[in-house]
């Protein structure tokens, strides 16, 4: 059994491929997310494998803040 979460192809099609488009641009325009993406290739993950791993943890981040109600904190959701 695999451990973690995962992005699968059951869900709204356009959903995912927004959420893929955002963990890009979180890539591109992030340092967290930037070095998190690196430290993925450096293990010998594929590109489209680091950024899907990338989207798994902006959507952990994007429920805990609606679960919680709390405003973002970078230096807190980071440790997700």
């Amino acid at each position: 059994m695999k451990k973690g979460w995962f992005i699968n192809r059951k869900g709204n099609r356009y959903l995912r491929k927004a959420v893929y488009i955002a963990a890009a641009a979180a890539i591109k325009n992030n340092e967290y997310f930037k070095n998190y993406y690196m430290k993925l290739r450096a293990r010998g993950k594929s590109h489209t494998v680091a950024v899907l791993a990338v989207a798994g943890k902006l959507l952990r981040i994007i429920y805990s803040l609606v679960k919680s109600g709390k405003k973002y904190d970078p230096d807190y959701h980071y440790q997700l």
